[in-house]
């Protein structure tokens, strides 16, 4: 939670902007958007870009916490959509809610730091056994509210 002093005028903060890659199909993304409004209500300067595919664009457009929504299509290569998150601004983190290799390469491409939940960030995707014995990945909305604790936000 965030502590913000008595008379803190917040509309003077400089925006922190975080590029939120969506998943690919709807349902998914009904399941992760909870996590994406925690991630947005947990900074009071937060100015949250959703990266989506076409078919999901009016889906993001109505969730009041989203500020931008950036779309790609189908056929689109990751370079071309790392042009598109470049012509958007700089952003100063992204979050990775798919979880494949093309989705992170299109961040790294972008030049995004570091995104959260990269299938590359262990930690995120898979629970830790000291045992050495792998559990099963983290799927579905227990991915996503992990991401977003990760990312600071209060999640139950």
């Amino acid at each position: 939670q965030t502590h913000i002093p008595v008379g803190f005028d917040v509309s003077k903060m400089t925006p922190f902007r975080i590029l939120v890659r969506s998943v690919n199909e709807l349902e998914e993304a009904r399941l992760a958007a909870p996590a994406v409004v925690a991630i947005k209500r947990g900074r009071p300067d937060a100015h949250v870009t959703i990266l989506a595919p076409e078919a999901l664009v009016s889906f993001w457009q109505e969730i009041t916490e989203i500020d931008d929504v950036l779309s790609f299509t189908d056929g689109d290569s990751p370079q071309e959509v790392a042009a598109r998150i470049r012509s958007a601004g700089i952003f100063d983190a992204g979050v990775l809610l798919p979880e494949n290799l093309g989705a992170a390469k299109e961040m790294v491409l972008a030049g995004v730091p570091t995104p959260l939940g990269s299938p590359h960030r262990k930690g995120l995707n898979h629970w830790q056994n000291p045992g050495g014995v792998a559990d099963p990945p983290i799927r579905g909305a227990d991915r996503y509210r992990r991401i977003a604790k990760a990312a600071g936000a209060a999640m139950p």
